[in-house]
Formats: C-alpha cells, sequence, structure tokens
C-alpha cells in the first residue's frame, strides 16, 4: 500500500493524540504513532485515521464507534474488548492483532487483512468481510450471525463453536478450517471451497452432500480429489 498521501505525515505520541482529540481536532488521516502507544481505554469515536500506522499500539477497551480506519497498519496492535461498532477497516492491516471480546458489528472489513489475528468471542454480527484475509486467524466462540465473507479466505482459520447463522459464505475459501460445534443454520456456503483438512460439523456435511446429489451438481472433491466447492 503506498503512503503518498500521508508524505507529511506527522509522528504523536499518545499523549498528544489524546489531547488534540479532546480539543476537537478529528482529522489524524496518515498519523504514525509511536512505537508500542498505549492508548489503552482511549476515546477516538468518529476520528478519521485513515492510512494511520498503528503497528503494536495498545488500544485495549478503545472507543472507535464509526471511526475511520480505512488502510491503516494495526499489526500486531491489541484492540481487544474495544468498540469498533460502524467502524470503517477497509483494506486495513491487522495481521497477528489481538481483537479477542471486541465489537465489530456492522464494521466494514472489506478487503482487510486479518491473517493470524485473534478473534475469540469477537462481535462481527452483520459485519462485511468481502474478500478479508483470514488466514490462520482464530475466531472460536466468534459471532458473525448475518456476516457478508464473500470471497473471504479462511484457509485454516479456527472457528470451533462459532455463529454463523444466516451468514453469507458465497465462494469463501474454507480449505483446513476447523467449524467444530459451529452454529451454520441458514448460512449460505455456495461456491465455498473446502479440502480433506476442513473440519465440518458432521450434518452439514451430510446435508450438502445430499442436496449436491439430488441436483446432481459435480463435487470437484469427487474421484480421487480431496477439495472440493459447495
Amino acid at each position: 500500500m503506498s503512503w503518498e498521501p500521508y508524505r507529511n505525515a506527522a509522528l504523536l505520541s499518545a499523549s498528544e493524540l489524546r489531547r488534540r482529540y479532546a480539543d476537537g481536532e478529528r482529522d489524524f488521516s496518515g498519523i504514525i504513532l509511536e512505537s508500542m502507544a498505549d492508548l489503552g481505554g482511549v476515546n477516538l469515536a468518529k476520528a478519521n485515521l485513515r492510512g494511520a500506522r498503528l503497528r503494536g499500539v495498545n488500544l485495549h477497551g478503545a472507543n472507535l464507534i464509526k471511526t475511520v480506519l480505512a488502510g491503516a497498519s494495526l499489526r500486531d496492535a491489541d484492540l481487544s474488548r474495544a468498540n469498533l461498532v460502524w467502524a470503517d477497516l477497509t483494506h486495513a492491516v491487522l495481521s497477528g492483532a489481538n481483537l479477542g471480546g471486541t465489537n465489530l458489528r456492522g464494521a466494514s472489513l472489506h478487503g482487510a487483512d486479518l491473517s493470524g489475528a485473534n478473534l475469540t468471542r469477537a462481535v462481527l454480527r452483520e459485519a462485511d468481510l468481502y474478500e478479508a484475509n483470514l488466514t490462520d486467524a482464530v475466531l472460536r466462540g466468534a459471532r458473525l450471525r448475518k456476516a457478508s465473507l464473500l470471497w473471504a479466505n479462511l484457509t485454516n482459520a479456527d472457528l470451533t463453536n462459532a455463529g454463523l447463522s444466516e451468514a453469507r459464505l458465497l465462494w469463501a475459501n474454507i480449505c483446513g478450517a476447523i467449524l467444530t460445534g459451529t452454529n451454520l443454520y441458514g448460512a449460505a456456503l455456495n461456491g465455498a471451497r473446502y479440502d480433506g483438512k476442513t473440519r465440518f460439523p458432521g450434518w452439514v456435511f451430510s446435508a450438502y452432500r445430499d442436496m449436491q446429489e439430488m441436483s446432481n451438481v459435480d463435487n470437484a472433491g469427487a474421484a480421487g480429489s480431496e477439495e472440493g466447492y459447495y
């Protein structure tokens, strides 16, 4: 990602960011926070942090409701238990980030990189995860009801006991994903790619296999290959 629009981005300390926000400033696009800055519990609701570089920053319990973080770098950041309801994280980099218990209801994570992120018990209800990269992400117990995961990459993701009722996983890659105990009631899995390492709740695999046989749909996982599509 190019940072050219923010070539004059300022290096800020956590205390300066807090002060400027308290003074009414909201546009912090492209800022660079000091490494490992502590913003635990900070209120940055509705702030513009588009393209900000926040690698490794502590945002535990932060109020980020409707905050714009599109294109921001939050690699290895601690966002556990933060409130990101309706936040814009389009194409944000969150690889290795801690989002355990975070509220991301209705958030836009379109094209975001969440590879290796911890999303244990995170709330992602109605979130937009179109084309998001969730490779190796941990989503144990996460709530994703009505979430959009079209074309998302969930390779080797751990979704044990997650709630995916009415979620849209059309054409998602779930190869190697763990879906044991996952609630997939009403979920759309058309075109989803899976392999022999994908661990489904037993009833799901049987139901879809029967549907495919009844509709005479070709299964790419048949005839010697362990890989297939719903």
